[in-house]
């Protein structure tokens, strides 16, 4: 975990606790992300591309918007990672019949097959994600990080 003394020293221990949790969600984050990267990356996706199927599984033909909100992917990293998906097959991208500008992202029957073969792989994966906590540990984590996203909107209505 990364430590920066000035708010190591902080006299006030919200921002301390602040902090260590900013720094703790960043390490979770990106030891994650990358064991996940590694671990698709033997069936040539990565783990942003993984999620936009998963999304997209749970519920086929979201527009692009709708679809960075759900997977909290960067907007503008959005048309690369549709790209490489569609260049594979596993998504199709369709203008709106009401609006010619908005396309809705649809997964192909070989998209829908190789997220399910994708999903059933990476099971390993998910079982060691939780494997360092109980049942119970992991739902009230699961549901404390859920409060984050909330929290850091709310923040940037007061910040800006």
């Amino acid at each position: 975990m990364h430590v920066y003394p000035r708010f190591a020293m902080s006299p006030l221990p919200s921002q301390r606790v602040a902090h260590d949790l900013a720094a703790r969600l960043r390490d979770a984050y990106w030891a994650m992300h990358r064991l996940a990267d590694s671990h698709l990356e033997r069936h040539d996706i990565t783990a942003d591309q993984f999620v936009l199927l998963a999304a997209l599984a749970d519920e086929d033909g979201l527009a692009q918007p709708e679809l960075c909100r759900r997977t909290s992917s960067n907007p503008s990293a959005m048309p690369a990672l549709l790209g490489r998906l569609e260049t594979r097959g596993f998504i199709v991208r369709e203008q709106y019949a009401a609006d010619h500008r908005a396309r809705c992202v649809k997964l192909t029957p070989h998209g829908r097959h190789a997220f399910a073969e994708l999903w059933a792989y990476s099971e390993p994966f998910r079982a060691l994600l939780v494997a360092d906590f109980t049942p119970r540990e992991a739902e009230t984590l699961a549901a404390l990080l859920a409060r984050v996203p909330e929290a850091m909107r709310r923040a940037a209505a007061v910040i800006d």
